[in-house]
C-alpha cells in the first residue's frame, strides 16, 4: 500500500492524475501508446477495474488466471505486430514489450525525444525526479529482421 501511495504522490507531481491512455491504429489495430500520459495512467490505476477496462477497450484482453504470473497480463497480437503489458507487483514495475516483423513501427520514437532531456545515462535510462523520489524509465529497442521494444517503469530503489 506504501508504495501505491508514492506512486500517486510521484504521477501527480508529474502531472498525470488527468491523463488518459493514449492508442494508435496500425493496418485498423488499436495497440496502446507509450506516452508519458498513458504510463502514468497506467501506473495509477494499477490493479483496478478501470485499467482492465481501458485494456479491454482497445482490444487487449486479459490472459486467463491460469497463464498468469503478475498481477496483470494483456498481449495482442495482430498482422505480424504484437504488443504485451504487464504489471509485476512483486517488484512494482509495468512492462511494455512490442514487437512488429515488417521492420516499419516503432513505438518508442516519441516517448523517447519527451524523455530525452531526462536521460539518466546512455544506456536508455531516464529518470524523472519528483519530492526525492525518482521514477526510472528504461527503454531497449533492437533491429535486426523485426523491431523488438520493451520499456520498464519503476521507482528508483536507493
Amino acid at each position: 500500500m506504501k508504495r501505491m501511495v508514492l506512486f500517486f504522490l510521484c504521477l501527480t507531481g508529474l502531472g498525470f492524475v488527468h491523463s488518459q491512455v493514449e492508442t494508435m491504429k496500425i493496418n485498423k489495430e488499436t495497440f496502446l501508446k507509450p506516452s508519458l500520459n498513458s504510463l502514468g495512467y497506467l501506473m495509477l490505476n494499477v490493479d483496478t477495474v478501470i485499467w482492465q477496462q481501458t485494456m479491454a477497450s482497445i482490444g487487449i484482453p486479459a490472459l486467463p488466471a491460469n497463464k498468469k504470473v503478475n498481477v496483470m497480463e494483456y498481449k495482442k497480437t495482430a498482422d505480424g505486430l504484437s504488443q504485451y503489458v504487464g504489471f509485476d507487483d512483486r517488484f512494482w514495475v509495468l512492462t511494455i514489450i512490442w514487437k512488429d516483423e515488417s521492420g516499419n513501427n516503432y513505438i518508442t520514437k516519441e516517448l523517447k525525444k519527451s524523455l530525452k532531456k531526462n536521460l539518466y545515462n546512455n544506456t536508455g535510462y531516464y529518470k524523472i525526479q519528483y519530492q526525492g523520489y525518482d521514477l526510472i524509465i528504461e527503454i531497449e529497442s533492437n533491429k535486426e529482421k523485426a523491431i523488438n521494444e520493451m520499456i520498464t517503469v519503476e521507482i528508483e530503489r536507493k
